[in-house]
């Protein structure tokens, strides 16, 4: 495949992170593009298995979507995320 061309602020960030973690910047690309294929696949065939599911009536009712909801952010409330 062609060589991609990436801006040069990007280029120091990735230098700078590979060498923060002992890795080789191709590698940290690579593992990157995977991981945004694979994200991607999933997306569009979860969407896929919505919209079959939806289209054969099979459907949770808004108010029980809801109630799950409420339920997690209640549960989650107390906690903060981390980066």
């Amino acid at each position: 495949m062609a060589d991609v061309r990436i801006p040069n602020t990007l280029a120091r960030r990735l230098i700078r992170y590979a060498a923060a973690h002992r890795r080789n910047p191709a590698q940290i690309v690579k593992e990157a593009i995977e991981r945004q294929l694979d994200a991607a696949q999933w997306w569009k065939t979860e969407v896929g298995k919505g919209i079959a599911e939806a289209d054969t009536g099979k459907l949770v009712p808004a108010e029980k979507v809801m109630r799950r909801a409420r339920a997690l952010l209640t549960r989650h409330a107390g906690k903060t995320a981390t980066r």
